[in-house]
């Protein structure tokens, strides 16, 4: 069975710290100086590909998802969904409700009806209709976290190949039944030198590691809070909690968040 999901993102990621995911947000939010500019732009960037996805599934219209999304993309350059508060909830929450209502204004538009006037203050208050497809957004969402993990391991071994991390991440993930001294063999072909299989082994429990702890760090920047506590429980909602429970060390609460 593969364990590590597949990816064919080609775009580094940036590794910010835990602790600025939500101020990164914020700082999209707060003024029009240079700093939110580029913190809107970060978050577009970031969340672009899940935004298109996600509408593309509640419209189900090539033309009419592409408008839409942009639209969407647009508000967050220019950060008209300021009413985003960390106390409310995860961002991912508001950004899902946000696309929603906007899927319902075009609905009626289409429909030639009065469209619903948006307000992000009432960001939660549509249920029950077509767009209400939690299993898509957290689908979606969970499939863009895992690209950012990968393009994350991808980044690192671009400024340190020696790591090696995401070639043999990608090696496993690509040829997941084969055996240590398979995968030794063909990385060896790779490099054109001789890889022992128990080396192969030991670099790619590290790899693991590696990808759980970026997976950590991505996980944390798409929550509006970063604890320790919101973290776990995200990665059991978004069920990628087997991927990292084995890997990472048993203080790995305190380690990398501080509460």
């Amino acid at each position: 069975m593969n364990e590590w999901p597949d990816s064919n993102s080609e775009q580094p990621s940036r590794i910010d710290a835990l602790a600025t995911n939500w101020s990164m947000i914020r700082r999209a939010h707060e003024d029009q100086s240079n700093d939110s500019e580029q913190a809107r732009h970060d978050l577009v960037m970031r969340y672009a590909q899940a935004i298109r996805k996600y509408v593309a599934a509640i419209l189900r219209d090539e033309s009419s998802s592409e408008e839409l999304a942009q639209e969407v993309i647009i508000r967050v350059l220019q950060g008209d969904f300021a009413s985003a508060d960390p106390e409310r909830g995860r961002f991912r929450d508001f950004l899902k409700t946000v696309i929603r209502n906007m899927a319902r204004n075009h609905w009626n538009q289409q429909n030639r009806r009065k469209p619903v006037e948006f307000d992000v203050e009432q960001a939660g208050l549509i249920e029950g209709d077509a767009a209400d497809s939690k299993d898509d957004w957290e689908s979606v969402w969970r499939a863009e976290i895992l690209e950012l993990t990968w393009s994350a391991l991808q980044y690192e071994e671009t400024q340190k190949p020696s790591g090696m991390a995401y070639t043999l991440l990608r090696l496993r993930s690509e040829h997941p039944d084969e055996s240590s001294e398979q995968l030794a063999k063909r990385l060896g072909d790779r490099l054109n030198r001789v890889v022992r299989a128990d080396a192969l082994r030991q670099k790619l429990r590290r790899a693991r590691v590696r990808f759980a702890e970026l997976l950590l760090m991505e996980i944390a920047n798409g929550l509006t809070r970063a604890t320790a506590s919101d973290v776990e429980e995200e990665l059991v909602d978004l069920q990628l909690y087997r991927l990292v429970e084995r890997l990472l060390p048993e203080d790995w609460r305190t380690r990398f968040f501080n509460s």
